[in-house]
């Protein structure tokens, strides 16, 4: 599964110069949609250098071999074998577990902001829609008193 050299260089080329460098002026809409599409490349490019390593250490370093090693020895030692993965899940546990702590907190700190943010702009915008009601409800009020 080795990709040929033509492929690669033709996946891993550089972007064309941008057009700002011209001295053309660009709108932001622009900018932004060069941006995206920088940082869309730019992933692109990680994405392939990725697969080109995993290609090269699962080919030609013999990382087949090494997993059908592992598998045809878990086959024959499934005591050993379910020892070896309940110490490494053991080790593991303690780094997942930091690891879903510190995310959780970041994603709770993030939408709890949001969410205050959220009441408070929502309790304004009541309080300033109310206070507008009764004002135009006051002059409406006046005017008919004053048809009177």
């Amino acid at each position: 599964m080795k990709l040929p050299q033509k492929e690669v260089e033709c996946k891993i080329q550089t972007l064309p110069p941008s057009p700002e460098g011209a001295g053309g002026s660009e709108s932001p809409e622009e900018n932004s949609d060069i941006l995206i599409k920088t940082i869309l490349d730019a992933f692109w490019k990680l994405w392939v250098q990725l697969k080109l390593l995993a290609s090269f250490v699962m080919v030609d370093l013999g990382g087949y071999q090494l997993l059908d090693r592992l598998v045809q020895w878990s086959v024959r030692n499934p005591h050993k074998a379910i020892c070896i993965f309940a110490a490494f899940l053991a080790f593991l546990l303690p780094f997942l577990l930091m690891l879903g702590i510190g995310l959780s907190t970041l994603l709770m700190t993030l939408t709890g902001f949001l969410v205050l943010e959220g009441v408070i702009l929502t309790i304004i915008a009541m309080l300033l829609i109310g206070c507008l009601g009764s004002l135009i409800l006051v002059v409406l009020f006046l005017k008919q008193l004053n048809r009177t």
